[in-house]
């Protein structure tokens, strides 16, 4: 896929799960439907955690290599 794809497709992920939360209310949020599973709250802030503190590096590096690799083959 294309840079300009990915970003799209990320930028739409995003928008997508604010519109599902949007009218779920912070005690519903906070509702497990059994012990084994995590609640919608639990399960959005585990999102947030993982793109702040592991997907955006690893974004940061592919997207980083990339315009290496394309800057090199350019000066080639």
């Amino acid at each position: 896929m294309e840079f300009n794809s990915l970003y799209q497709e990320l930028a739409q992920s995003t928008e997508m799960i604010r519109a599902l939360l949007a009218g779920i209310s912070q005690e519903e949020a906070q509702v497990k439907p059994n012990a084994e599973s995590w609640s919608i709250l639990e399960v959005a802030c585990h999102l947030y955690d993982e793109e702040r503190e592991d997907f955006r590096e690893h974004l940061d590096f592919i997207i980083s290599t990339s315009l290496n690799a394309s800057l090199h083959r350019q000066n080639e």
